[in-house]
């Protein structure tokens, strides 16, 4: 029994290495070390999330349909979260961009929460016999409010970078 327990983890160490090195959550760090790709790295990772997050902030203003909503929510959430990690390894840049990959993760974050936990719970109370729509849309506002200060600080934190570093945004 024993012998057998050691041949399969002698077997499977190379896939369990393999696996190391191509999942991003593993404690490694990303380098890149010219500014514009730094920022087109982050950008590339915001915006899938971005893109996900406003399709789905969009369903609400059409009748909900929940089981397809709350998928939407859960591919939202699992979206946001890998471009979370992708953010996560990135280096600082030059040791002087905490700004804008702090501001990118916070956002990232908003996104997570509105996806698990604000929207599916709007969601349920929308689906309800008798909804208080008064109180669903100041949760809407809430959060839409919440957004726009988080985009406002990673639109500031992102320019400064620009500035700082001599990047043309386009």
């Amino acid at each position: 029994m024993k012998k057998s327990v050691i041949f399969i983890l002698i077997m499977a160490m190379p896939f369990i290495i393999y696996a190391q090195e191509k999942n991003p959550t593993v404690e490694s760090t990303l380098n890149i070390d010219k500014a514009g790709d730094y920022n087109d790295y982050i950008i590339k990772h915001w915006k899938k999330a971005s893109m996900e997050f406003h399709r789905a902030a969009d369903k609400f203003n059409q009748p909900i349909v929940k089981a397809a909503f709350l998928s939407e929510l859960k591919t939202l959430k699992k979206t946001a979260k890998q471009s979370l990690d992708s953010i996560n390894v990135l280096n600082v840049y030059k040791d002087n961009d905490a700004g804008l990959k702090l501001q990118t993760t916070e956002l990232l974050k908003f996104y997570i929460n509105c996806a698990g936990k604000v929207y599916p719970e709007i969601v349920e109370k929308i689906t309800a016999p008798k909804p208080d729509y008064d109180a669903l849309q100041a949760i809407l506002d809430k959060q839409n409010n919440r957004e726009k200060e988080l985009n406002a600080l990673f639109l500031e934190a992102q320019t400064n970078f620009a500035e700082l570093y001599a990047i043309d945004l386009k």
